[in-house]
């Protein structure tokens, strides 16, 4: 298939980055062109999520200060309350834990939206276009959790008669099942990283197509058949620019930590501070590269559908970049979720316009 840049600007305005499939310098640098681009936008569909987090939990705290503060008997009456808010609570971060993927998503969309030109992504349109994602999230979740369960009752099925037979008086059975073990908890090592390879595109399918959960996981597998170790190179290479940046910082802090270790009670205000200023600029490096990381992994599962030639997105990102409005000619009308899509576009804007929101 030839690829070859549109002759009418897309809706949202102009693309960031080519049409057609996507080198890894493409995603690379396309990947920071798009972030900067939008920096604030992407920032805050970070921090909504955790900023939600601590909310409830300085709410949560402060219920349970002055329950305790109340009670005359100095908290033993409260204590049953306590522990069902603290059962309550638990369930909450749970649940708000699960608002991390739907803006990820949202972060894709986004993403997918600046570096296509289809649209001008604001918080609005992106939650808009996310809608019903939680549920989808949690179902996710939930298959997640029965697959941890079963690799827990699979690892404990085949280690536990493993370390008896280690523990036994014979050489050679222990020799045999301290290799068992090695041979066992490397093929479960190698799996998990198969696994989250096949699995990297899932949350992006799913905001971006509009799937459901399964659906969303073997849409994934779908992606990446054929591809598997492109993939891999490509989440090694976001890997390893993650651990570039935050390298410095670390050692900053480790080295900090042990000046305080060693100082015996001199210079301890001096390497308290330097802790101090290398876990801000720690925690700053998180903030800068989780979006950029969601924003790669995006441009990833665009150029993957590119390179095989399909039309999957709800949101009318076509193959080549394009989206024509809803209902006109040229506007893709197969692949598409049919319930609950779009009867109108976001908000189209003409060549040369400015980005808001």
């Amino acid at each position: 298939m030839t690829w070859t840049t549109p002759s009418v600007p897309a809706a949202g305005g102009h693309a960031l980055l080519p049409h057609g499939p996507l080198t890894l310098g493409d995603i690379v640098g396309g990947a920071w062109r798009v972030y900067k681009a939008r920096f604030g936008l992407f920032l805050k569909l970070l921090l909504m999520p955790f900023l939600i987090m601590f909310g409830a939990t300085l709410v949560f705290g402060l219920v349970i200060a002055a329950m305790v503060l109340a009670d005359p008997r100095g908290g033993q009456q409260a204590t049953p309350a306590v522990i069902g808010l603290g059962i309550l609570f638990y369930i909450a971060m749970l649940a708000i834990s699960l608002l991390v993927y739907v803006y990820q998503g949202r972060t894709v969309i986004g993403g997918i939206d600046l570096a296509t030109g289809r649209a001008n992504p604001t918080s609005a349109n992106l939650a808009e276009r996310t809608r019903g994602m939680l549920g989808r999230v949690f179902i996710l979740m939930l298959i997640a959790f029965a697959a941890s369960i079963v690799l827990v009752v699979a690892l404990i099925a085949v280690m536990v008669p493993i370390g008896m037979a280690a523990d036994s008086d014979s050489g050679s059975a222990n020799g045999a099942s301290i290799l068992l073990g090695f041979v066992f908890l490397t093929a479960v090592y190698v799996g998990a990283i198969w696994l989250m390879i096949k699995v990297v595109y899932t949350i992006p399918a799913m905001a971006e197509e509009g799937l459901d959960a399964i659906p969303s996981i073997k849409r994934s597998f779908q992606l990446t058949k054929g591809a598997f170790w492109k993939t891999f190179g490509y989440q090694l290479v976001l890997g390893l620019i993650g651990m570039a940046l935050f390298l410095v910082p670390y050692f900053v802090m480790m080295g900090a930590a042990f000046a305080l270790a060693q100082s015996q009670g001199q210079n301890s205000a001096a390497a308290l501070t330097g802790m101090g200023f290398a876990l801000l600029v720690l925690y700053a490096v998180l903030l800068l590269y989780v979006p950029y990381q969601y924003i790669f992994t995006g441009l990833m599962y665009l150029s993957r559908t590119r390179e095989r030639g399909e039309v999957r997105s709800v949101w009318g990102a076509g193959a080549n970049g394009q989206n024509p409005p809803y209902g006109q000619q040229g506007y893709p009308q197969q692949g598409y979720p049919q319930q609950g899509y779009p009867q109108q576009g976001y908000p189209q804007q003409g060549p040369g316009s400015t980005p808001q929101g």
